[in-house]
């Protein structure tokens, strides 16, 4: 199903300019912003990176009616078959395989080849992290790439983890992501969220000039956009930390 969703817009994406693609556990916290504000007509596909890692987030992404698109998505979703016998992370890990086929295409054998051997290798979350740090290594700083790809750099994407922030949200967040029932007021789960609305949401009204009346947010979740950043910019200080600690082991291998 992880791959199939990938070859499923491929075939929905002929019927439009653009597309935006979502899992099924991300909702808009605030209306006041269009998806519009995130395309970028000089590429084809846009990613965002995540916060909690340094994964780019395979749940969403904003794709071209392109042949370059169609070409890459398909390239993506037939990946299902490429799949290492490891713990390989689904279409999360493969695709920084495609995006390492894509956009570095000149890397040295001996240095993809040790990418996929931790791929190979892996066995649990921090092996899969590893492997997809490899291959940000090997892109390295460069987030755009034009006719083909742009990586929205961390807390600059359409959505975010709403669990970074305890739910809490201001006016420059438009979605969040990891809205499962399984982890609301969770504690025990990993990621647990709040609800943030005051009423459970009438489907009816949404496609009605009074869709607004759906918006009741309970105040103690609205923030400001000062107070978002400051807490984003705290964790973003440690994931970096991380993964500069981690891209200097793998980086000791290349020697």
């Amino acid at each position: 199903l992880m791959f199939k969703r990938h070859c499923v817009a491929v075939q929905y994406l002929t019927k439009y300019e653009w597309m935006l693609f979502l899992d099924a556990d991300i909702g808009v916290i605030n209306p006041n912003h269009r998806i519009e504000e995130w395309i970028d007509e000089r590429v084809n596909v846009i990613f965002y990176d995540r916060f909690m890692n340094w994964e780019v987030m395979a749940g969403t992404y904003l794709v071209k009616n392109s042949n370059y698109a169609r070409h890459f998505l398909t390239a993506w979703a037939n990946y299902e078959w490429k799949l290492p016998h490891s713990f390989h992370g689904t279409d999360n890990g493969a695709i920084h395989a495609v995006l390492l086929n894509e956009l570095v295409p000149y890397a040295q054998v001996e240095e993809s080849q040790l990418c996929h051997k931790l791929w190979n290798q892996s066995r649990n979350f921090g092996d899969l992290f590893a492997f997809e740090a490899c291959i940000r290594f090997l892109l390295g700083a460069q987030r755009f790439w034009p006719g083909k790809v742009k990586i929205v750099i961390k807390g600059k994407g359409w959505a975010r983890d709403g669990w970074l922030t305890s739910t809490k949200w201001s006016s420059n967040d438009f979605m969040f992501h990891g809205w499962q029932e399984r982890r609301e007021n969770n504690s025990n789960a990993f990621g647990p969220w709040m609800m943030p609305f005051v009423d459970s949401f009438d489907m009816a009204h949404c496609s009605q000039r009074d869709g607004y009346s759906n918006w009741k947010w309970l105040p103690e979740f609205r923030t400001t956009d000062e107070n978002i950043a400051e807490l984003l910019r705290n964790y973003a200080r440690t994931v970096n930390g991380q993964f500069w600690t981690k891209a200097g082991e793998i980086a000791n291998q290349f020697s």
